[in-house]
């Protein structure tokens, strides 16, 4: 091993972590946004897991998400970063629960200057999977 952080190695956030997580960003890096959702109580998830968090089934569906509006549920401003986001400090994070996926919250950095909570905005790819492969934009 490098002796480098995890998070510090080059396209680290797209080799690592759980089936679930991989499978993910291989769909991300298609250009699909997903949720899973559950077989049994058809509860939708974010992030994704292996198993609902509702009704304990496993074997969760892939659910692409067409509609990638939400509305600003919470922000807050980001001074210190993983070395894969240093470059843009400070920046704001904004949790946004999508419109057509009542319930379900996505947190990402947010494109531009802070919002109001109740504000539009809408996830979009932004080709980096480094960087986690998406990030908000403010809309109306």
């Amino acid at each position: 091993m490098s002796g480098r952080p995890l998070l510090d190695a080059p396209g680290a956030l797209g080799e690592v972590g759980p089936d679930e997580t991989r499978e993910f960003r291989a769909r991300l890096a298609a250009g699909d946004f997903c949720l899973q959702r559950c077989h049994g109580c058809r509860t939708e998830h974010f992030p994704p897991g292996p198993a609902c968090w509702r009704c304990g089934q496993v074997g969760l569906e892939w659910l692409p998400v067409e509609d990638p509006s939400a509305v600003v549920r919470s922000a807050v401003t980001i001074h210190r970063s993983f070395m894969a986001f240093a470059d843009q400090v400070p920046y704001a994070v904004v949790l946004g629960e999508l419109r057509a996926h009542p319930g379900v919250r996505v947190i990402a950095r947010l494109a531009g200057e802070a919002v109001p909570i109740g504000s539009g905005v809408e996830l979009v790819w932004t080709g980096d999977p480094s960087r986690a492969g998406y990030h908000w934009e403010p809309r109306p």
